[in-house]
């Protein structure tokens, strides 16, 4: 890299900060470029969906935002992320379907809730219904979103997950 481009990294580097809302947590995990060096993220989010392009669709939003993206086709492959990565503690966030084969977002969120209160879970689903949303979100769930969502209420929904008190 010459001179020349090096010294364009500060400009990028303070335009990624403005970013960033004044009143949100200073980035604590770390995440790889493509060159090796650590970038600061805003935290880790598992996105499980059995549509993969409903998952890059809503991983390319969450990354654009500054986030930190796992992905799972469904419930099982969820559980099998959050069990092994190296700290698991540091996914705070899932986004989840409902309807998908394996292990269902339902499934799912029974076992988080029991397993590992601590997530917060987001339901993000294409079939809406009222009384599916007041369950989940009277079980815990942070906010019941339905396909197609719109970039700023899912930003909105994940930012308002991280924001909820300690994670532990």
């Amino acid at each position: 890299m010459s001179e020349h481009d090096s010294s364009k990294e500060p400009e990028a580097e303070e335009k990624g900060k403005k970013d960033i809302p004044a009143d949100r947590p200073i980035p604590t995990s770390r995440s790889a470029n493509v060159f090796g060096a650590s970038a600061p993220t805003l935290g880790t989010v598992l996105v499980v969906d059995d549509e993969p392009d409903v998952r890059k669709v809503v991983g390319l939003i969450l990354k654009k935002a500054g986030y930190e993206v796992l992905e799972a086709a469904d419930g099982e492959q969820a559980i099998e992320t959050l069990k092994a990565g190296e700290d698991p503690l540091l996914l705070r966030v899932i986004v989840t379907d409902i309807r998908m084969p394996v292990r269902d977002g339902v499934s799912l969120v029974k076992y988080l809730l029991q397993e590992w209160p601590s997530k917060r879970i987001i339901v993000l689903t294409g079939f809406p219904d009222l009384n599916m949303a007041l369950g989940f979100l009277k079980v815990g769930a942070i906010e019941y979103l339905v396909k197609p969502v719109e970039q700023d209420r899912l930003l909105a929904a994940v930012a308002k997950a991280f924001d909820l008190g300690s994670f532990s």
